[in-house]
């Protein structure tokens, strides 16, 4: 039986600088069975001549310039699929990553001892790579906490080597992510309709766990990510304190705070018997966010025990309702 392949997904817009290095670290691969497909949604930085030019290997999806991530993804799953079999992975990658030579051997040594698994990666600060910046996310809905294990358990990469996988985890991020083809035959692709850019990712590994896949976290394999590069949020906002930056981070495509984008999510993901705590939590957690920006900054002492009686009412509400 022949070893599987990996189609490799690297949706893209600009940034070469990180494609190239990105590509040449996939370039000294240890292991061999993988196709790199980059869609290039609307580059204007010379993305598509350099990828010509230079990587003649690399299938390239050439993008209207609105697909954003999802879109992309989306994309690059349907060409992988027709071009593979079905015991075949795809693997989502960002432009800002860079492989050690051993990872894909890593992850697929991973995937061979979980089968029925979508298997992430420790993605570790580029600049410094003892600092863990994410390892898997852990939803708790009946609290309606949204955790990323590395933030809230250990940022330190000595912390994570003494375990093979880290599991119960409930979402995977769209980069350094394992997907074997029999998820997407049972469990569908990734819905650019309804969230075209940040947490596409996460419902989809929801999705699939509930087609019975469980989400890992491979301790192996390593991606190098500059963290600082992915997306927008209230950690880009230093010095820049106004109700327009706000506003960018409350419904800016590009935010990972977009309030509708989560929203949508929860409608989607989130079991209907904890869904209105959900988008009580998230609503708050975005308020909360909102309150560091001039002039809402007056109204942050108010906000926590506002928050706080709120869900005591809530949770009086519902042991009543139990009765």
């Amino acid at each position: 039986m022949r070893e599987s392949s990996v189609y490799i997904i690297i949706p893209v817009f600009n940034r070469w600088s990180f494609t190239k290095r990105c590509l040449e670290s996939i370039r000294k691969q240890s292991y061999k069975r993988f196709i790199t497909i980059v869609v290039n949604d609307g580059s204007n930085d010379g993305t598509a001549e350099n990828l010509s030019n230079k990587y003649p290997d690399v299938k390239v999806i050439t993008g209207s310039g609105n697909w954003w991530w999802t879109r992309c993804m989306y994309k690059g799953v349907r060409m992988a699929r027709t071009l593979g079999t079905k015991n075949d992975f795809v693997l989502e990658m960002n432009n800002d990553c860079f492989l050690p030579k051993d990872y894909l051997k890593k992850l697929i040594n991973a995937a061979k001892l979980k089968p029925k698994s979508i298997i992430g990666s420790i993605c570790v600060r580029d600049e410094k790579p003892s600092e863990v910046v994410e390892a898997g996310v852990r939803i708790d809905w009946k609290t309606g906490i949204v955790y990323g294990v590395a933030p809230a358990i250990s940022n330190k990469l000595n912390y994570f080597s003494k375990m093979r996988f880290i599991d119960k985890i409930d979402a995977l991020p769209g980069k350094g992510t394992l997907i074997p083809f029999k998820a997407f035959s049972l469990a569908g692709s990734l819905d650019y309709k309804h969230l075209p850019h940040y947490i596409a990712d996460y419902e989809f590994a929801i999705r699939a766990k509930r087609y019975g896949f469980e989400l890992l976290i491979d301790t192996k394999s390593i991606l190098r990510h500059h963290f600082e590069a992915t997306g927008i949020s209230t950690k880009h906002t230093e010095g820049l304190f106004d109700y327009k930056k706000a506003i960018q981070i409350v419904f800016g495509r590009k935010s990972m705070n977009n309030l509708v984008d989560w929203i949508t999510f929860l409608l989607i993901a989130c079991p209907k018997e904890y869904l209105l705590l959900n988008l009580y939590m998230t609503c708050w957690r975005i308020i909360y966010g909102l309150t560091s920006f001039f002039p809402f900054v007056i109204f942050r002492p108010l906000v926590i025990p506002i928050q706080k009686l709120i869900i005591i009412v809530y949770q009086e509400i519902r042991k009543i309702s139990r009765k």
